[in-house]
């Protein structure tokens, strides 16, 4: 869905999409395994040539191994972390909730950050493991994902007394319509893939970026296992 939403609001672009199928999800990974999966994939970005910007699409993978992708790369790169921390600094929310993966809730690092960078602003972190899965079957096995869940999370959302609320998973964007009918509508739904699109649309970097090759192909798509979605 995201690499779909980049190439349709990225024109002219040439894109890279790096899907790892074979080890989704990665909420329940240790840090270790997590860091080195993700610098593995840079590494491989990289040796594909001319890459210009590095997107991070997983807030999972970029919480386990932001210190550390630097020690393999000087290229740019965009991660969710900064997208979350810059737009809670622009809203000055007095409280927000996020919703992510357990590995990203438990690491503490936003509520650290937080507290470090935006200390006027309080966060309630909610776990939701099986969230991502979901997601993710609704489009490979045609599951619906289960509004009970949804409607749970929602309303403990809401007994939070926030003023915004975070989806802090690229694949929670698939589902923010099904989110939003039952958070209260005072509640700012901050949509992580909406920061990414954003971020990218606006950087200089990548409005020179454009390809002067109509013939060359514009999105390369890279799998570490089959899978229908891409087919």
């Amino acid at each position: 869905l995201l690499s779909r939403r980049i190439k349709n609001e990225l024109k002219k672009q040439q894109l890279i999409f790096v899907a790892d199928i074979k080890n989704f999800p990665f909420g329940n990974k240790s840090s270790s395994n997590l860091k080195k999966i993700v610098l593995d994939f840079i590494n491989f970005i990289v040796s594909k040539g001319d890459v210009k910007v590095i997107v991070i699409a997983c807030n999972t993978a970029s919480t386990a191994a932001i210190n550390d992708i630097r020690t393999v790369t000087n290229i740019p790169v965009i991660s969710p972390i900064s997208l979350i921390l810059d737009s809670l600094k622009f809203n000055k929310f007095d409280k927000v909730s996020m919703i992510a993966t357990s590995f990203t809730i438990k690491s503490n690092f936003y509520q650290t950050k937080i507290k470090q960078l935006i200390p006027q602003t309080s966060i309630v972190c909610l776990p939701t493991p099986d969230l991502a899965q979901m997601v993710e079957d609704s489009f490979t096995a045609q599951v619906r994902v289960d509004k009970q869940y949804i409607k749970s999370i929602a309303e403990k959302v809401n007994q939070s007394s926030v003023n915004a609320l975070i989806l802090g998973s690229t694949h929670y964007s698939a589902i923010r319509d099904e989110i939003s009918i039952y958070i209260d509508d005072n509640i700012k739904i901050i949509d992580l893939g909406d920061l990414l699109i954003d971020k990218l649309k606006n950087m200089p970097l990548i409005n020179q970026m454009q390809s002067r090759d109509k013939n060359k192909e514009e999105l390369k798509i890279f799998l570490t296992k089959e899978s229908e979605e891409f087919n």
